[in-house]
């Protein structure tokens, strides 16, 4: 025998299960909205105290310093204070020069040097295939003492190589020495592919 439900019945079940159905999706949803606001308070605080260091920076600090450098450090030490060795934070810069190397794809005037402190020079090491350095007849062991005009014994070997690098399509003058000879060129920068592995 057939079990018969009327009109009132089913539309009461209906409304029982939308009550539930509603309920428990309030329910999770309201979960989820105290959760975003406890992460958003965790936030707050963060950049609150990020905002007061540097208010008290601004008012007592009697030094220069760039804005961008005090947030690039923060950045630096909230990741490094994770403990995770494999994550690093990397400003503009750097990530620019990561993606890069990456792609052994470089932008410059294409030589790999040392720093000869002694003789106040880079020392040519390797002179990259289809660079610019080789175009203008830049070789091994040539002495890089000069760029832009300012000696690389004054500047030291990180400016130095701040000087030779650059934005693409723009020129860098280098003096260099070889043998007795020394040389002047204006090298154009150029986007070029460094292979690591050379064959003979």
């Amino acid at each position: 025998m057939k079990k018969r439900f009327n009109v009132a019945t089913i539309i009461g079940l209906m409304l029982l299960v939308a009550a539930v159905t509603f309920t428990v999706t309030y329910l999770t949803v309201e979960r989820h909205f105290q959760e975003q606001l406890a992460v958003e308070g965790s936030r707050d605080k963060i950049f609150s105290k990020l905002d007061t260091i540097i208010n008290i920076i601004e008012d007592k600090y009697v030094g220069e310093y760039e804005l961008d450098d005090l947030i690039d450090g923060a950045a630096f030490g909230i990741v490094a204070a994770t403990g995770d060795q494999w994550s690093y934070y990397l400003d503009e810069e750097d990530y620019a020069r990561y993606k890069e190397s990456v792609m052994n794809q470089y932008v410059g005037i294409g030589v790999t040097v040392t720093f000869d402190a002694e003789r106040g020079a880079l020392i040519v090491t390797k002179v990259h295939a289809g660079s610019p350095a080789e175009e203008s007849g830049l070789k091994p062991k040539d002495m890089i003492i000069g760029v832009n005009g300012e000696k690389v014994a004054d500047l030291g070997y990180e400016e130095t190589v701040n000087r030779v690098r650059g934005e693409e399509n723009t020129p860098v003058t280098i003096e260099f020495q070889r043998g007795e000879t020394i040389m002047t060129r204006e090298i154009v920068r150029r986007s070029y592919l460094y292979n690591p592995v050379s064959s003979k």
